[in-house]
């Protein structure tokens, strides 16, 4: 419940958790060849900032973005 109303104090919908979320790498993150999303796992909200926080499995990151495109009828794994 607490990520819940995390999620709307930051006026971002709420989203379910541990579906598949592409974040958006935007053109100074990437070069000319590379992907424009990458395949993440939703994990919740940031506390502290305005966005969705996934994990990349393949290179242990957690992008943290709001320009998230989000598969809520898959799973993950």
């Amino acid at each position: 419940m607490g990520n819940l109303i995390v999620g709307l104090l930051n006026h971002l919908v709420p989203r379910l958790f541990g579906c598949i979320s592409f974040v958006h790498l935007h053109s100074n993150h990437r070069r000319k060849l590379d992907p424009r999303a990458i395949k993440c796992l939703f994990i919740g909200y940031s506390p502290t900032q305005k966005g969705y926080k996934s994990y990349h499995h393949p290179t242990k990151r957690f992008p943290l973005s709001r320009d998230v495109t989000f598969g809520e009828n898959t799973q993950y794994f």
